[in-house]
């Protein structure tokens, strides 16, 4: 069994969510500072302890916002929900083992 509290969603900026998540999760892509924290609400708890649900960024300064979508569960990545999944998760990848080059 597990417990579930809630669902995952997805709300705010969704179409920026490839650069917010480059900026390393920093940088406000409206007003572009770095004032930007976050919250994470939890939907659910597996019996193992693995938890998932949403991390809600917000900017301090300009009240921007979007969301992803997490899971930590070990066969995929924690913030695996973005715009574009497949690049993410091959950053994630290459971040992970220390083989993170500048892309062209």
């Amino acid at each position: 069994a597990m417990a579930v509290v809630g669902e995952q969603f997805s709300a705010g900026d969704q179409g920026s969510k490839k650069e917010f998540w480059e900026s390393g999760f920093s940088t406000c892509q409206k007003c572009f500072k770095k004032n930007v924290t976050s919250e994470e609400r939890c939907a659910g708890c597996r019996m193992n302890g693995d938890a998932y649900g949403t991390a809600v960024y917000t900017c301090q300064d300009c009240g921007w916002f979007t969301t992803f979508q997490y899971d930590d569960s070990g066969d995929r990545s924690s913030s695996y929900e973005a715009a574009d999944r497949n690049f993410l998760q091959t950053m994630t990848e290459q971040q992970a083992f220390g083989q993170l080059s500048e892309r062209v």
